[in-house]
């Protein structure tokens, strides 16, 4: 049995794309489905079965447009299709619909909590869990701890009677020790499995979602697939699928396949040191305001999705006027910049859609003036009405 594993495709995530009135869609929610069309179109006629280990949408109300389309890709296959629910395509309440079911048919079928999708081999999908499948009412009044315990014991526990050679399992689940980017760190951490729990199950394999790096643990028992996209800015990984091939004896290979750069267009990272004189033992001259723009400007293409890190003091970031920043980061289609001040505990970041509007110009450059009101209200309008025109 040959199988198209997809992890976390988040198609309807466009929190670093633009409205693109000619089609009618988010510019990254587009991106997102060619690269879930190019995959169904790569394994075409390759696999006998699509698994999506959870993450099929990134919310659980996607437009309909994007329902629909989704829908028609995943048809195209002309092989079963199985979704597994994820955190963020199934709702935190039992029995409330999943955008998953709106896109099943006759070949695609969506799965919540735990199933035996697949007779021989095996197969054993784990959905994201929902406490109100696994908990009692009383249960459920728990301190959040002990109720992420109690559900992880009693998912195990369910697991156990279906564990042994030729036993496969795909979920979308925590594991403990797994490396995650700055921007999951919050989310993984809820009900964590531990590795040697689901190993000493019995399966002969586990392909995981949820993670998006991809990574392996126990000798390769344990797999995280990794996301076929990368949604958040922070997440350094190349995206891809796994295609694996399960024999009659049970055996399994698998390898992944990356997914292209011109096919799913990925946020590039960039950083950017300025030396503290204070610190430094090289004699290194700190970065001045000029060059840190000049850099911003020339460190990525028109178009990019791109993030800077700046490791600096203070004194750059405010002698360096917001308003150049903007004009300096005006060609890419979104810039997120992480301002590092060595002298503080935490990160400033700032996010930047790629479009400078007139009127955050004009209250940037009029707050370096010494006008009267009067005068600022009146120079305010000239300046606005010279840059609409």
């Amino acid at each position: 049995m040959r199988l198209a594993i997809i992890a976390d495709p988040h198609v309807d995530c466009g929190v670093h794309g633009r409205f693109d009135v000619k089609v009618g869609m988010n510019s990254r929610t587009r991106e997102f489905l060619s690269v879930l069309r190019w995959i169904v179109d790569y394994v075409r006629r390759e696999v006998d079965g699509i698994v999506v280990v959870g993450d099929l949408f990134d919310s659980v109300h996607p437009p309909l447009d994007v329902i629909h389309e989704v829908r028609g890709v995943l048809e195209s296959s002309g092989v079963p299709v199985w979704i597994v629910g994820g955190n963020h395509d199934q709702p935190g309440i039992h029995g409330r619909t999943s955008p998953n079911d709106l896109v099943t048919s006759a070949n695609v079928r969506s799965i919540r909590g735990i199933s035996q999708f697949h007779i021989e081999p095996s197969l054993i999908a784990v959905s994201f869990p929902i406490p109100g499948e696994y908990l009692t009412a009383e249960e459920m009044r728990l301190p959040t701890d002990e109720k992420e315990r109690l559900v992880v014991g009693k998912i195990l526990d369910e697991l156990r009677p279906n564990g042994g050679p030729g036993t496969f399992v795909f979920g979308h689940l925590s594991i403990a020790g797994s490396i995650v980017g700055p921007d999951q760190r919050g989310a993984i951490l809820d009900y964590e499995f531990p590795p040697i729990a689901l190993k000493e199950i019995g399966f002969s394999k586990v392909f995981l979602g949820h993670v998006h790096p991809p990574q392996e643990f126990l000798d390769d028992s344990i797999v995280y697939v990794g996301s076929c996209v990368v949604p958040e800015f922070g997440q350094e990984y190349v995206p891809g699928f796994a295609l694996a091939e399960i024999d009659k004896d049970g055996l399994c290979r698998w390898t992944r396949v990356e997914v292209p750069e011109e096919v799913g267009r990925r946020p590039k990272s960039r950083f950017i040191m300025s030396n503290d004189p204070q610190t430094d033992t090289m004699g290194e001259p700190p970065i001045e305001p000029e060059e840190l723009l000049e850099l911003l400007d020339s460190m990525g293409e028109s178009g990019d999705l791109i993030r800077f890190r700046i490791h600096c003091n203070r004194d750059l970031r405010s002698r360096t006027p917001e308003v150049k920043i903007r004009q300096a980061l005006s060609k890419y289609s979104k810039a997120i910049i992480i301002w590092e001040h060595p002298e503080e505990e935490k990160n400033e970041k700032v996010e930047f859609d790629g479009e400078i509007k007139p009127e955050e110009m004009v209250g940037e450059w009029l707050g370096l003036q010494s006008l009267s009101n009067e005068r600022r209200e009146r120079v305010r309008e000239i300046a606005l009405e010279i840059m609409r025109g």
